[in-house]
């Protein structure tokens, strides 16, 4: 059981207990020990939280303080009861609404035994916060969060040089804000494998230093802006994973892609937003993306990337097209493959596709051939396609339930068509042909099914573990036992029957 303890020193000197799975709170003295308490919110001046007991949250797993305001008339006070704890992250903010005194780092005892963490997050207010650099054993530390409320100063890149151990680093700029980040800033991270980069100015030689990063293997650089350069991955041969997000140029779109080294590691690839990517899709060398099981792309395409088909490890494809017709866009020849990828989302921003998203689909695949507004929807959940009809005014018959692996379209005028499920065959009627009585009449248990005719009557053959036999496709009767070793014999079984 998991109990979260938030702490404010503005509020009576108390603080709120919780438990998480209930909805109530209590209140408790300010030094009771809970042994259970995982998470801990300290909000408050240093003076005050100088006299919190940490030892007594023997469990403690999960600190968050936030220093709101400083004191100036404060004197022998220091933090040192924060020393020696050892914990899974630890938060740290301040924010000084005058100055911040010259002796603020006597507040902030140089521990004998640091605190061990591996995750930092950190709040970054430059001049108008502080950052206890004595407090933190930097070998321990794995993961840093930092969160920019201005600039780095450059007095505070000693702290980053520090972190030898930094495996993660995740930098964003506070909401609304911008900032830039400094190239030496990456100078010393010589074991980092994931680094996100969110809402930030990455200017040529941040951008260049970052494709020096031998180790990297996650690299997400959502809403920033490369200044009209582009990333050039050639030398990032451990990376397996690539999330970009309104990073890329018009002019600069694809060429990111093709300067991957033909031996890259590459297998999840996301593009969000990168107009100059989606231009030039055809550019795309993906025969560099051929270990690749995720694409996805969300900003809308005219035509659909043939190229994709090649990539014979890809799994999972998101793809966002620029209508909800998609006659123009995926071929016929297309549908087929789009069903057999385990995951598999087509969507657009257009009217119709958001009026059909009552039917709880994740991708929708559109009959072109016949054009009486037939599709096939698969369904968000279970991932099994269904056969709708487009009724006009909003209005949808479903044809066929979500119950399949795939599903053939009718032919024109056909009494039946082809369903599949666990790579096996059966046969759904027709809603035309035979309104409320259209269902499945052969289960999908079968190898293969081939329609012959002999003296101009229609049957089905079917194929189950090598040997073959006549089934009526309207009822599901067995015309003959499975039991045949070819088609050849077949006819005569229907002239005895």
């Amino acid at each position: 059981m998991r109990y979260y303890v938030m702490i404010s020193f503005l509020m009576f000197f108390s603080f709120a207990f919780s438990q998480k799975d209930n909805e109530y709170d209590h209140y408790y003295d300010l030094n009771e020990a809970h042994d259970q308490v995982e998470n801990l919110h300290i909000s408050g001046t240093i003076q005050d939280i100088s006299k919190i007991s940490f030892k007594q949250y023997k469990n403690l797993k999960r600190l968050k303080l936030s220093l709101e305001f400083f004191d100036e008339n404060t004197h022998n006070t220091n933090l040192n009861n924060l020393c020696g704890l050892q914990l899974e992250s630890i938060s740290y903010s301040s924010v000084f609404y005058n100055h911040v005194p010259e002796n603020i780092a006597s507040f902030f005892p140089k521990c004998t035994k640091k605190i061990k963490a591996d995750t930092l997050k950190l709040e970054y207010r430059g001049k108008y916060g502080y950052i206890p650099k004595k407090l933190f054993d930097f070998n321990t530390i794995n993961s840093l969060e930092l969160k920019l409320y201005q600039n780095l100063l450059k007095a505070d890149y000693e702290f980053f040089r520090n972190l030898i151990s930094l495996k993660n680093l995740k930098l964003t700029n506070q909401e609304g804000f911008t900032y830039s980040v400094n190239a030496k800033l990456f100078n010393d991270f010589r074991s980092i494998q994931v680094l996100k980069i969110h809402n930030s100015i990455i200017n040529k030689a941040s951008l260049k230093r970052i494709s020096k990063l031998k180790t990297i293997k996650h690299l997400e650089l959502l809403d920033s802006d490369f200044n009209n350069q582009y990333l050039n991955l050639s030398k990032l041969k451990n990376l397996e994973s690539l999330s970009l997000k309104s990073a890329l140029s018009k002019e600069k779109g694809v060429l990111f892609i093709n300067t991957l080294n033909s031996d890259n590691k590459l297998k999840h690839l996301s593009i969000t937003d990168c107009e100059g990517f989606v231009q030039d899709i055809e550019k795309v060398d993906f025969s560099k993306l051929s270990k690749l099981e995720t694409l996805k792309i969300y900003a809308p395409i005219d035509k659909f990337p043939e190229q994709v088909k090649s990539l014979k490890n890809l799994s999972t494809l998101h793809l966002q097209i620029s209508s909800w017709n998609t006659s123009n866009i995926i071929p016929e020849s297309t549908y087929a493959y789009l069903q057999d990828l385990q995951t598999c989302s087509i969507n657009t921003d257009d009217e119709n596709y958001n009026r059909i998203m009552g039917l709880k689909a994740d991708t929708i695949v559109i009959d072109n051939t016949n054009g009486d507004g037939v599709f096939l929807a698969r369904n968000t959940v279970s991932k099994k396609w269904g056969m709708f009809q487009d009724l006009g005014n909003g209005a949808f018959k479903e044809l066929i339930p979500y119950n399949y692996d795939k599903i053939d379209f009718f032919g024109w005028n056909a009494s039946y068509t082809k369903v599949y499920k666990n790579n096996k065959v059966g046969v759904y009627l027709s809603t035309w042909s035979y309104f409320e009585a259209a269902k499945e009449t052969i289960p999908c248990i079968y190898d293969d099914l081939r329609k012959v005719n002999v003296d101009n009557k229609n049957y089905l053959a079917a194929k189950k573990n090598n040997k073959w036999g006549l089934i009526d496709w309207k009822t599901g009767e067995k015309i003959s036992q499975i039991d045949y070793d070819s088609l050849i014999e077949l006819p005569k079984v229907a002239q005895k029957n």
